[in-house]
């Protein structure tokens, strides 16, 4: 397991807009067709984009499996949704991961709800250019702006400080890829 905390300080005389987002993707072999994204959401909301709302909008939870490639994902062309997975403590403690049960392993990401309000799912499976991500975020990924005018950008005052503390964990026994398996399952109570 990996324990990471990231730390910033506002050295300057001025307050300054504050955002970070972790951006871990994940790739072949982990990222193979029938591999499983693993979370429990509250609520997914897709970019606004036509593809996005098309791709996260099944209600039978298909985003979640990794398909083989797909043409439509050629290029540039890929799909993002916002995540607000559900804490599984009262501290805010959330686990999101990705498992692929053919190969018996999958990686998990432990952090804090209150201090990454939403993890973004990114999925790009395009031939040869075949990734997803998920990414914890304190704010979005359509800019400042887009950002500000949601509530969602922060501020680090002048003198002032922020940090984040997260786990990158690599699980390969039955039991950690069943935990991040149930997930899914309390996704469909």
């Amino acid at each position: 397991m990996i324990d990471v905390r990231d730390e910033f300080f506002n050295a300057g005389n001025e307050d300054q807009p504050h955002a970070w987002l972790l951006h871990v993707n994940f790739g072949y072999p982990l990222c193979d067709a029938g591999s499983v994204f693993c979370y429990d959401a509250e609520k997914i909301e897709p970019l606004d984009d036509p593809a996005a709302r098309k791709y996260f909008g099944a209600g039978d939870g298909a985003y979640k499996r990794v398909p083989a490639p797909l043409k439509e994902h050629h290029g540039q062309n890929s799909v993002v949704a916002y995540l607000y997975p559900k804490a599984v403590s009262a501290a805010g403690d959330v686990t999101v991961g990705v498992v692929n049960e053919r190969l018996g392993f999958g990686v998990a990401l432990h952090y804090n709800a209150r201090e990454f309000a939403r993890c973004g799912n990114w999925q790009h499976w395009g031939e040869h250019e075949y990734v997803g991500a998920l990414e914890p975020m304190t704010g979005g990924v359509e800019g400042r702006d887009k950002d500000r005018a949601k509530g969602w950008l922060l501020n680090l005052p002048a003198g002032g400080r922020r940090s984040y503390r997260y786990k990158i964990e690599v699980v390969s026994d039955e039991a950690g890829m069943g935990r991040l398996l149930a997930l899914n399952e309390g996704a469909k109570r």
